[in-house]
């Protein structure tokens, strides 16, 4: 087993703790995590947000804090903003540019309780960095953690890594009772690259674990459109409550502010239909459910041209899904 060692960033540029464990001190993998100021040293549990990263991270630093401008996508700024008392946990999986190179992976978290194994590696390297913090301050800190609540979150090819790693979480996650487990949520953040039927029958693993899932213009039009039919129906033939996918949630990222408020976001396409009356463009529908409007109607196709050339303009950008949306992902969270 190895000894997570983290050591604080003094550059980090954002208010609070960034620290890093790599090569030697690494939790398995390199790892970057962060806190915010109001971040309790003496509290445990400790609220954890798992965040497994996609293309182009060149190390673990570069999570935090990317070489490539449109590739921030403000996830520190984010916890800092929430005003939650939540620890960020990044590990490095890999740079992998292009499905021909590179190499994105698990690796020992991907294998029996491995992920569980390296939660608690973590949180034992927090606890020493937090006594070490707080003795230069002359304060007390807990000397053993445990995990509180925990929230998986993928963001591009990450969301499959997401989906993966929940099933080495040995006991934190359970398939049946959510009181059994502490894996409380799992988010998506434009990350639809695999079949509906792949993304269904993860959700159907973790009945008790709420689900949401954003896509913007990054992911696969044939996968989203697949994945909306898949949890939704279309608007001539909805899926009945009954028989939707318990706490699975999906909803295109539109641009603008509306697609950060859950009650609108993720109306269901029975919700859009209800609406307004036949004339809807008069109606007085939000941008967001004039869009879901328009877009809802041709979930009937069989085909998914005409639905993503008719929503994809109005999309968010790939990371621009996570500057925007993991914010209110935190504020609207009933678990941290």
């Amino acid at each position: 087993m190895s000894k997570c060692t983290f050591k604080e960033d003094p550059s980090a540029g954002v208010n609070g703790t960034t620290a890093y464990a790599e090569g030697k001190d690494a939790c398995f993998k390199d790892t970057g995590i962060y806190f915010p100021p109001a971040h309790s040293f003496a509290t445990s549990p400790v609220n954890v947000i798992l965040w497994m990263h996609g293309f182009y991270v060149h190390g673990a630093r570069d999570l935090f804090r990317p070489k490539r401008a449109d590739h921030e996508m403000k996830l520190r700024e984010s916890v800092l903003d929430s005003q939650k008392d939540v620890v960020l946990v990044a590990p490095w999986l890999g740079l992998k540019e292009s499905k021909e190179s590179g190499r994105l992976a698990l690796d020992e978290l991907g294998k029996g309780d491995g992920c569980q194994t390296y939660l608690t590696e973590v949180l034992d390297g927090l606890a020493r960095l937090q006594q070490d913090i707080a003795k230069q301050q002359g304060k007390s800190a807990a000397t053993k953690l445990e995990l509180g609540n925990l929230i998986v979150a993928g963001h591009s090819a990450g969301g499959s890594r997401m989906r993966d790693a929940v099933r080495h979480l040995g006991g934190i996650a359970s398939s049946k009772s959510q009181a059994k487990g502490t894996l409380r949520e799992c988010w998506g953040f434009d990350c639809q690259y695999d079949s509906e039927t792949t993304w269904g029958a993860w959700a159907k693993e973790f009945p008790a674990v709420q689900k949401y899932f954003y896509f913007g213009n990054g992911s696969f039009g044939w996968d989203s459109f697949g994945f909306m039919k898949h949890v939704h129906g279309t608007p001539q033939k909805p899926v009945a409550a009954v028989s939707r996918i318990p706490n699975l949630y999906v909803a295109p990222a539109v641009s603008g502010h509306l697609t950060a408020i859950d009650r609108i976001a993720f109306q269901t396409v029975e919700d859009i239909e209800k609406k307004a009356p036949k004339d809807w463009h008069v109606a007085g529908l939000n941008w967001y459910e004039t869009v879901r409007k328009k877009s809802d109607g041709y979930l009937n196709d069989a085909k998914y041209n005409r639905y993503w050339s008719e929503i994809w303009p109005k999309l968010k950008e790939h990371f621009h899904v996570v500057i925007d949306l993991f914010g209110p992902r935190i504020k609207q969270s009933a678990f941290l």
